[in-house]
């Protein structure tokens, strides 16, 4: 069956009996296994639910038949060693979900803030705090935030946490008339006044954690 692992293929299933069990029209399944017609999304994860797939056989099976690798589940948030990999950093280190939610931070990040890590850090990025932290922001860092923000929206668009923080974002009115950059955060250098060690150029780094809907961000900094 193309794209699909014949140890965790439809079993005894019909082609039809497919169709059926995934409420689609006769003779569906037959043109995805065939490989006549590129599934959804989202039929790929009701294929992977009804034969028992793993997430890696998922994620398989997505790049055989669509060419793309599958949006993570907001549900699927990066295990815990992840906060003991970014503790022993000795550079700024974040675990965001999807939504920019702030999962963990370690020490040297921690100095960002006054007080207690933020719930979001999108949104501390753009709140007036980090605006007061992120150098050239209206340039440098707020296009990018919400660019980054525009994309975990197209790949999320019923997730009520979005929905939340861009109402959030919209009691920001140096925010009205923003217009989100053309693409999301990339590595070059980017002013920063940090509480702690003064002015220095960070570089955004965010690598996403695979099988989850997390991301591990690092900010090297270089005093100026």
């Amino acid at each position: 069956m193309a794209g699909l692992p014949a140890t965790s293929g439809r079993g005894r299933l019909t082609q039809g009996q497919v169709d059926v069990a995934l409420h689609n029209g006769f003779g569906t399944y037959q043109k995805v296994e065939s490989g006549a017609l590129v599934p959804s999304a989202k039929y790929l994860r009701q294929v992977a639910e009804l034969f028992g797939l793993t997430p890696f056989d998922l994620q398989v099976a997505h790049a055989s038949l669509t060419g793309t690798e599958p949006v993570p589940h907001p549900s699927e948030r990066p295990s815990s060693p992840w906060a003991q990999v970014i503790q022993g950093q000795s550079q700024m280190a974040l675990v965001l979900d999807y939504s920019g939610a702030l999962i963990a931070v370690n020490a040297a990040a921690e100095g960002l803030f006054d007080g207690e890590p933020p719930a979001n850090f999108w949104h501390w990025m753009l709140s007036p705090a980090g605006r007061q932290c992120l150098g050239t922001w209206e340039e440098d860092w707020a296009p990018y935030v919400l660019a980054e923000i525009r994309r975990a929206q197209a790949r999320h668009p019923a997730d009520p946490g979005l929905e939340t923080l861009r109402t959030e974002l919209g009691c920001h009115g140096y925010l009205q008339g923003m217009e989100p950059a053309r693409w999301g955060f990339t590595a070059e250098p980017r002013t920063m006044h940090h509480p702690r060690w003064g002015t220095g150029h960070v570089q955004y780094l965010a690598a996403q954690i695979e099988g989850s809907s997390g991301q591990m961000v690092t900010l090297p900094f270089t005093p100026a």
